[in-house]
């Protein structure tokens, strides 16, 4: 059974940062699993590290023939996770959406652990803006993430981490402890 720690917030909440330490930390312990989308990547984005940009024709192929373990779409593009992403060795962490969560869940060979990490919507617009983000795209991904996100404190299980004093060491502490007692 393959074990998974699914890591979800809206946008800029904190989610990359808080794997990247837990990497960080526990090389050991924990597996990056990236993640396959059919959007361009973003400035500073490496293909194979943050994510597998794919054709969208590439990504319908790995469905049809039962690579992907979940797939999305969200905002007219393309998410979702292979089979071979994940490690048998450790324990995989990775960025979700609720849709994927719900996916996942399902799934009998998966072990899933999920977390959401709440951050306040001022601070996530700060943080857009410190990306220099356009004002129209913050707007646009704030209105995306209202209405994906309405209702994951009800989903199955769900642990809620505090992000809003971006204390990311902390929520690592808190990952790494309740993993070690869930696997």
């Amino acid at each position: 059974m393959k074990k998974l720690i699914a890591v979800c917030g809206e946008s800029a909440s904190g989610k990359n940062a808080l794997i990247e330490l837990l990497l960080e930390k526990y090389p050991e312990t924990f597996h990056r699993k990236v993640s396959y989308t059919t959007r361009k990547p973003r400035p500073g984005e490496l293909n194979g590290k943050d994510y597998r940009f794919v054709t969208r024709e590439e990504f319908f192929d790995l469905i049809m023939t039962d690579q992907m373990i979940e797939a999305a779409e969200i905002g007219g593009e393309m998410y979702g996770t292979c089979i071979n992403s994940l490690d048998d060795n450790k324990i995989n962490v990775g960025i979700f959406d609720p849709q994927g969560l719900e996916i996942l869940f399902n799934i009998k060979d998966i072990k899933l652990l999920p977390f959401y990490i709440d951050t306040d919507e001022r601070i996530r617009v700060r943080r857009l803006l410190d990306r220099e983000i356009s004002i129209d795209d913050i707007y646009k991904r704030l209105k995306e993430d209202r209405q994906l996100f309405d209702g994951i404190r009800n989903f199955p299980h769900i642990i809620i981490l505090d992000n809003n004093e971006g204390d990311i060491a902390s929520n690592v502490r808190i990952v790494k402890t309740i993993s070690d007692e869930i696997f």
